[in-house]
């Protein structure tokens, strides 16, 4: 479940995950989905200028983080760039201690029950099921809902567009869209439009949450 500080920074249930090798056509996809009102967005560190694009996406009405933080060297560059919440793809206990200091939200990646709860104790604010599609999708998030009822949950990889209702009603508290939201089509040439049209999309569909 959310607690305020992830309500403030996921007010719609999802964030769109950029992760593109070119830093330009990054940096325009993010722009379209967040002028057509996504008001999350993650930018992974893998992306060139993955620093320099948080600083210049940051503004009123959108949070930006950091994803792809392995490192404590890289939550350092994401939060002196001004990040707003770390999002790491598996356990890493250095880069929640650097979260932690810094007073900022961390998410931590996990797969098992028992990595949950390692993440967990790592001091994780939300813990990411990754990858979600490939071992089980909205029923596996179902599954782990009996022994983790009160853990806020992300799930992130293979997610497609009429999938969010289900992850939603199973019990997911975010979903985090990559190439779905940012087709790579539509990316590499550039059409604002075709995004725009895929994030409404999107938000029409964490507004419905249909039974997974």
């Amino acid at each position: 479940m959310l607690d305020a500080r992830l309500q403030q920074l996921f007010p719609d249930r999802m964030a769109a995950v950029i992760r593109w090798s070119d830093a330009g056509q990054a940096e325009a996809a993010a722009r379209a989905v967040i002028a057509a009102g996504f008001r999350s967005v993650e930018v992974t560190m893998s992306t060139p200028d993955a620093a320099g694009i948080i600083a210049r996406l940051r503004g009123p009405g959108c949070a930006v983080g950091a994803g792809t933080v392995v490192t404590a060297a890289t939550a350092d560059a994401a939060l002196r760039a001004g990040a707003e919440y770390l999002v790491t793809p598996y356990l890493v206990p250095d880069v929640a201690r650097v979260a932690t200091r810094a007073g900022i939200a961390c998410v931590i990646g996990a797969q098992t029950p028992t990595e949950v709860s390692q993440a967990l104790a790592m001091g994780a604010d939300m813990v990411k099921i990754f990858p979600a599609s490939p071992i089980g999708g909205p029923s596996f998030i179902r599954a782990l809902r009996g022994p983790l009822p009160d853990c806020a949950l992300w799930v992130s990889g293979g997610v497609e567009l009429d999938e969010i209702g289900p992850y939603l009603a199973a019990g997911t508290d975010v979903v985090g869209l990559t190439t779905s939201l940012f087709d790579p089509a539509l990316v590499r040439a550039g059409d604002a439009v075709g995004l725009e049209r895929l994030a409404r999309r999107a938000l029409a569909g964490a507004l419905t949450p249909a039974a997974a």
